[in-house]
Formats: structure tokens, C-alpha cells, sequence
């Protein structure tokens, strides 16, 4: 599901604020893409168990940081400015397909 992994990235982000990886501004924006990111998906499907997938996604962050930390490949900071990256990206494409398209004639 992909809202799991979004709510995953948010959580992230909101770690990454605690340890001073990404600033108050970029939480905030993790946040508000959030939101939108939310409502997208449960107007799509008004049955998903919010309470559910927002455990899920506790288990994925937890077992993404265990990864990175294993493998030493990744820096924090990249890995959290991929997990904002990830949500602003969602945000723009919902915001394109919410944009009327003009037909041309």
C-alpha cells in the first residue's frame, strides 16, 4: 500500500527534524504534503484503516533505519532528504493531476 510507505517517509522526516538532519521548514512541508497525500488516498479508498497502515509504517521506518545503519552505505542526511524528496515528488503529481488539462484546438 502506498500510503504505508508515504506515512513511513513523514515519520522519517519528523526524526530527521529531532536530529537536526532536516530544518523546521522542511517538516513543515513534509507535513502539508502529507495532508494532501492523505486525503488523496482515502478519498481514492475510504476503507483503508488509517490506525492500521500507520503501524505498518512504523514497522517499515524502523526496519529502513536497521538497514541503513547495517549497511553504512547511506548517510542520514541523504536518507532523509530522500524520505521529503519522496513526499514533495507524491505532492506535485497529485497537484498535476488535479490541475484541469487545456484541449487544444
Amino acid at each position: 500500500m502506498y500510503l504505508k510507505n508515504y506515512y513511513a517517509d513523514y515519520q522519517i522526516v519528523q526524526d530527521c527534524s529531532d536530529k537536526a538532519q532536516l530544518t523546521a521548514g522542511d517538516v513543515q512541508a513534509a507535513k502539508d504534503a502529507m495532508a494532501k497525500i492523505e486525503a488523496y488516498y482515502m478519498h481514492r479508498d475510504s476503507s483503508i484503516d488509517k490506525d492500521r497502515v500507520l503501524k505498518q509504517a512504523a514497522s517499515n521506518k524502523n526496519a529502513a533505519y536497521k538497514m541503513m545503519k547495517e549497511t553504512n552505505k547511506v548517510d542520514a542526511h541523504q536518507f532523509c532528504r530522500a524520505s521529503l524528496n519522496d513526499l514533495v515528488s507524491k505532492l506535485k503529481e497529485i497537484d498535476a493531476d488535479a490541475t484541469p488539462k487545456k484541449s487544444g484546438s
